[in-house]
């Protein structure tokens, strides 16, 4: 799923915009469930790094779930394009990471941020990124997640809260070096909800299958 939005505005998930020249550059923000990305066969990861790669050519980030280890097993994706992912996390049998594709001369990663371990079943992980936005630079978190699967109303409202608080959380949450803008870092959150993507009004952009 790709979202192309003015930086300053907020969008889907995004918690109080970016101050400074509205008329600055887009954002382009997309998100991508990759489906066990590094299991089985070398061409099925290799398709993936391709779509990835694909995706790349129209995003400046790329919020990925279910990377199977923490390193991300794509290596030509561009010469501008670099990548960023978490520990492994999850159940005892089964985990995943978060990873971050982004263009490295327009997104620079400068923090780390996990959601409490204990209120999810796949932590939320955030990065806060300095972002380049013509010839100005402006902090903002990005937040990825991986809902809860399952239709367990009570199991979803839990994690849906938690996720609320550590989202607006991110908003006054800085590194030592970098001060807290008056209104809040902005905060853009991507991910996999588990839940059915609608498309009535051709809101959702035409995806693919593994």
């Amino acid at each position: 799923m790709i979202r192309r939005v003015r930086i300053f505005l907020s969008i889907c998930c995004v918690v109080p915009a970016l101050v400074g020249n509205a008329h600055a550059a887009d954002l382009t923000v997309a998100s991508l469930n990759t489906l066990h990305l590094g299991w089985g066969a070398s061409p099925a990861t290799q398709n993936k790094c391709e779509q990835i790669k694909g995706l790349m050519s129209k995003a400046d980030v790329l919020f990925l779930q279910e990377a199977m280890s923490p390193s991300l097993p794509c290596t030509e994706l561009g010469s501008d394009v670099a990548s960023v992912c978490s520990e492994a996390r999850g159940g005892s049998s089964y985990k995943e990471a978060y990873c971050f594709v982004y263009k490295a001369s327009k997104i620079t990663p400068v923090a780390f941020q996990d959601a409490p371990a204990a209120s999810f079943s796949r932590p939320p992980y955030a990065v806060l990124a300095k972002v380049k936005t013509g010839t100005a630079d402006h902090y903002v978190w990005f937040a990825n997640i991986h809902s809860i699967f399952g239709d367990s109303p009570k199991l979803r409202q839990k994690e849906a809260s938690a996720a609320g608080e550590f989202f607006s959380r991110l908003v006054t949450t800085t590194s030592e070096a970098i001060a807290t803008p008056p209104q809040g870092f902005a905060v853009v959150i991507g991910g996999d909800w588990n839940l059915a993507v609608t498309n009535k009004k051709d809101a959702y952009q035409p995806g693919f299958t593994w």
